[in-house]
């Protein structure tokens, strides 16, 4: 009954708001945010995560969405001093020395406070989840479903799947809510910035974070959009936002983890270096998206419409049948605007909210995380335009994608041209069985002479044979390449050129199988 009795609650608290923001009468990007904010902590998060979902809302919505960034009224000490008990089954003062009740922000899910390390008084923040938020907003989503069902009922025809939002909204912010999560990306972004001397993110002390409590070291310096702290401590902006956007690059085409997140309030400067900090939501590619992404870029300044259309199918999801035609002459007249455009000049922002517009127009759905990667760039764009408005990020991202010289992406990519040769050449191939059978037909109707007839099927018949050895080692090359990159995922030891051995001695095989293809092909 308690239960029951809470939901009848939080539904008549709902049903309140909305009548007091008359959202009957229609519902406005300022409207929305307003009544998301009245909603509560739940519904600024849902609005938060909306706004980085490009393929959903139109963009006066995002924009707006964007503005729940802001405070929300911090905890009571007495919760604080529960969840700390509740997680150490230790009281604060155990564990830390100065524990500033005074919070340094405050979210939806969570909030920050100041403290140092008992014994060596280091000094340390403490993101630490609000109490029991986990299960309001489980309860809100509940209610969330109900009204989705309702309105699906109301409007069959409606072009939003909105149960579909719903379950990815609530996704993220499970992730969101396991701090666990967000220490394992911090230690994974860290590690992947040990060789990158200009960018980092905050050390984790694991052993003291747990699900609802996150221990990281204290960040000192300002945040990046702090113009009067830069220049009283003699920054070059124009310097910082080189640096920025070339980090930011790296993360996506070189590491496939990327902050999806990098508005100002999540970039600080300390020591001339740029620290991300709140890694609760992270971008993640993987080599195949990430090849794609590189490809994308490289077919935009080549004004290559097929190859950008190809590219577009392949990341994308349609939900109906594709004009091709169509879609094909649109992405063409896309391209066509930025045709006597230095490269330079261009706006990577700009093009990928046209891009993605184009795709929304033929129904095709975008995975969460190229969506992510979409709105991680535009509002990326934005704060490098703070620092440097004449910086062209397209043009770095074309620039690092040219000088990026892994080994293994390298290899990667060679052996997918090799697939692609591979494939050309058997449609070719397939054409044989049915030049063999006319030959047959001739022969039978009379159509040829004997003595001919029989010297083109020896000549035929050591072809056949050949190009049915060349095709049968073909598919064997490709079923290793696929069987071993299938081995890729899968987290097994030992390991090899930063691959599961078993995926280096597959790709091994296959490289000397095509080998021996080539080698064949010229004798």
């Amino acid at each position: 009954m308690k239960n029951n009795y809470n939901e009848r609650t939080r539904l008549r608290e709902i049903l309140s708001i909305l009548r007091k923001h008359k959202i009957i009468t229609g519902i406005t990007p300022e409207k929305l945010r307003s009544v998301l904010e009245d909603l509560g902590p739940t519904y600024i998060k849902m609005g938060q995560i909306m706004s980085t979902q490009t393929d959903v809302l139109p963009h006066a919505f995002l924009k707006e969405l964007e503005k729940l960034r802001t405070d929300v009224p911090p905890m009571s000490d007495e919760d604080l001093r529960f969840i700390i008990q509740e997680t150490y089954k230790k009281d604060i003062s155990e564990l830390f020395d100065d524990f500033n009740y005074k919070s340094l922000g405050s979210a939806s899910i969570a909030q920050v406070h100041s403290a140092k390390l008992k014994g060596s008084g280091t000094p340390v923040v403490l993101k630490i989840q609000r109490r029991d938020i986990y299960n309001r907003m489980e309860q809100d989503i509940k209610l969330m479903r109900r009204a989705a069902k309702m309105i699906q009922k109301v409007k069959k025809e409606s072009i939003i799947d909105f149960e579909t939002i719903l379950d990815e909204l609530w996704k993220t912010a499970q992730e969101e809510m396991n701090f666990l999560k967000e220490a394992e990306n911090a230690v994974t972004f860290y590690k992947n910035h040990e060789n990158i001397s200009y960018a980092t993110c905050p050390k984790v002390y694991t052993e003291l974070s747990s699900e609802k409590i996150l221990v990281m070291e204290f960040v000192e310096g300002f945040f990046i959009d702090n113009e009067e702290a830069m220049l009283k401590g003699g920054y070059d902006k124009k310097e910082i936002a080189s640096k920025l956007a070339e980090d930011y690059i790296a993360q996506v085409i070189d590491f496939g983890f990327f902050h999806a997140d990098p508005h100002p309030g999540n970039i600080k400067i300390r020591n001339g270096q740029i620290v991300w900090i709140d890694l609760g939501m992270m971008g993640r590619l993987s080599p195949r998206d990430k090849g794609l992404i590189a490809d994308l870029i490289t077919s935009i300044a080549k004004h290559d419409t097929g190859k950008i259309k190809d590219i577009a199918l392949t990341l994308g999801n349609p939900v109906k049948d594709i004009d091709h035609v169509r879609l094909y002459a649109e992405i063409d007249l896309f391209l066509n605007k930025y045709g006597t455009m230095d490269f330079g000049n261009m706006s990577l922002a700009g093009i990928v909210a046209e891009l993605l517009e184009i795709l929304k127009t033929h129904q095709i759905q975008i995975p969460s995380n190229i969506s992510m990667l979409a709105r991680g760039i535009m509002t990326l764009e934005g704060v490098v335009a703070f620092l440097n408005p004449e910086l062209s990020i397209i043009d770095i991202t074309a620039n690092h994608i040219k000088n990026s010289k892994n080994p293994v992406d390298e290899f990667t990519k060679k052996l997918q041209k090799v697939i692609i040769e591979l494939s050309g050449s058997m449609e070719k191939l397939a054409l044989i069985p049915g030049f063999t059978i006319d030959i047959l037909q001739m022969v039978a109707k009379g159509q040829a002479k004997i003595n001919s007839e029989l010297q083109i099927s020896e000549s035929a018949q050591s072809f056949i044979d050949k190009m049915l050895s060349r095709i049968i080692m073909g598919m064997i090359a490709v079923a290793l390449i696929i069987g071993a990159s299938l081995i890729a995922l899968v987290d097994i030891q030992p390991v090899i050129f930063n691959l599961p051995l078993f995926t280096t001695l597959g790709y091994i095989t296959a490289g000397i199988l095509v080998i021996s293809l080539f080698k064949g092909k010229y004798k």
